[in-house]
C-alpha cells in the first residue's frame, strides 16, 4: 500500500527575514497603541535609558508610544527623561552619519533638548562634526540645543581657518548661545573685526547673513571696521 508523505520545504534566507519583520510589526503594532497608555508606560519603564531610545526608534509603533510616555511622566522628570531620549540616540555608537529623521522629528516636536548643553560629549560631538565638515550631524546638535561657545576661540585660531566654510560657520552661529558682537577673538574683537585681522572673508559672508551684526563697531582707539579694511593687505581688499 502506497503512503503518501508531506514533503517540508525549508524558507529561505529573505523569506525568513521577511516572515520575522512582519510578526514583529504586527506584535508591536497590537501592544503598543495610543490608546493603551499605561501599558506604553509600564512597558517603557522596564528599558534603561539607552535601551529605551534604541526600541523608540524601531517602528512608528514603537515611536508613538515613546513619545507618549515621555508626555506623561510627572514634569520633574520630563526634562531628563527627554534629553536621554535624544542623548543616548544621537551619542550611539550605531549612529554614524545616518540619523533616522522620523525619530529625531518627533522627540523635536514634544520640545526635547539636550542637556547639559555644555556636557563634554556634547561640545565633543559638535567640535568633531566641524572640523569633519559633517553638516548634517552640526545641524542634529545645534538644533537640539549644544552649546558651542567652548570651541569658538578653535574656529578662529589661524592653524584651523583652511578648514573653516561658509555652511558649518553658520551652522555653528546660528546656534542660540552665540552672540553674534561678542569678542571672541582673542577677547579682544568680534567676528566682523577677526575676519579682517585673519584676512577671511568667508567670515563676513556669513555674517551678512544676521541682522544683528554691529557693524558700527570700533576698537579701543576708535578705529572702525573702514579703518582696518583700508589698512589689511588682503585679496579681497575690495571686497571687505
Amino acid at each position: 500500500m502506497a503512503t503518501s508523505s508531506t514533503q517540508i520545504v525549508p524558507l529561505t534566507e529573505d523569506e525568513t527575514n521577511e516572515e520575522a519583520a512582519t510578526t514583529t510589526s504586527t506584535r508591536l503594532a497590537d501592544i503598543l497603541k495610543p490608546d493603551t497608555p499605561r501599558i506604553n508606560n509600564v512597558l517603557y519603564s522596564l528599558f534603561n535609558h539607552y535601551d529605551r531610545a534604541m526600541f523608540g526608534a524601531v517602528s512608528k509603533a514603537s515611536l508613538l508610544a515613546l513619545v507618549q510616555y515621555l508626555q506623561n511622566l510627572p514634569e520633574s522628570q520630563k526634562r531628563d527623561y527627554k534629553a536621554r531620549a535624544v542623548g543616548q540616540f544621537i551619542l550611539s555608537p550605531v549612529i554614524k552619519k545616518l540619523y533616522p529623521f522620523s525619530y529625531l522629528a518627533a522627540l523635536r516636536k514634544i520640545e526635547c533638548v539636550l542637556h547639559p548643553p555644555a556636557s563634554p560629549e556634547y561640545v565633543g560631538r559638535i567640535r568633531k562634526a566641524y572640523f569633519d565638515k559633517d553638516k548634517v550631524a552640526m545641524q542634529v546638535l545645534t538644533d537640539f540645543g549644544v552649546d558651542p561657545r567652548k570651541i569658538m576661540g578653535e574656529v578662529f585660531h589661524r592653524n584651523f581657518l583652511q578648514i573653516m566654510t561658509v555652511d558649518t560657520l553658520y551652522i555653528l552661529l546660528s546656534s542660540q548661545y552665540i552672540d553674534i558682537n561678542y569678542k571672541y577673538y582673542r577677547g579682544e574683537a568680534p567676528l566682523s573685526a577677526a575676519a579682517i585681522y585673519l584676512n577671511k572673508f568667508l567670515i563676513w559672508e556669513v555674517l551678512v547673513k544676521f541682522d544683528t551684526v554691529d557693524w558700527q563697531w570700533k576698537d579701543k582707539r576708535g578705529r572702525n571696521l573702514a579703518f582696518w579694511s583700508v589698512c589689511c593687505r588682503s585679496d579681497d581688499l575690495f571686497n571687505f
